[in-house]
């Protein structure tokens, strides 16, 4: 899905919240890279350097500067470069930005608040759409399928509350 709208010209972003990104990978070259965001949001790269210079001196290093780097050179420091970039983005895009409502304690419960959190950052990160993959499980062995379901029902009902509901979709 990612692909073709990126094709049409429109600004996409993919975010796993949780363990699972396959779901997100599109076509290489196509689609947008997938941001890890995780339930507990993302981190600032080396939070605790250990001089003034360290993320200008770690860019440097990972940067090819020669022509005869390799393949797997440039692609290191291209991936290293994008994954600097994108980490700062979405932390300065979501800086400060709560959801409006409690969400369950739970570890679906803590997806969908990050989830939330992203939607209300969309048009700080200058995106059009936005792909989600969060993952609940319980359903094999059947020991928690109401209580999942339940729980589903409840969280569509969030979204056809507090979001345009033409500009959701959900995938199950």
């Amino acid at each position: 899905m990612a692909d073709i709208q990126t094709a049409d010209g429109l600004n996409i972003g993919s975010f796993a919240v949780s363990q699972r990104r396959l779901p997100l990978v599109g076509e290489s070259g196509k689609s947008p890279s997938i941001y890890s965001v995780g339930t507990e949001g993302l981190s600032p790269f080396n939070e605790r350097p250990s001089t003034s210079y360290m993320s200008s001196s770690i860019a440097d290093v990972n940067n090819v500067t020669i022509g005869e780097s390799g393949f797997f050179a440039k692609t290191w420091s291209e991936l290293f470069g994008e994954a600097l970039t994108q980490t700062d983005t979405v932390l300065e895009a979501m800086n400060g930005i709560e959801p409006s409502v409690t969400f369950p304690d739970s570890d679906i419960g803590q997806q969908l608040k990050m989830i939330s959190r992203v939607i209300k950052s969309r048009d700080n990160l200058n995106m059009d759409r936005q792909f989600f993959m969060a993952e609940m499980g319980g359903y094999d062995a059947h020991s928690k399928m109401n209580e999942n379901l339940d729980f589903q029902d409840a969280a569509i009902s969030r979204c056809k509350n507090k979001w345009s509901w033409s500009t959701c979709d959900v995938v199950q």
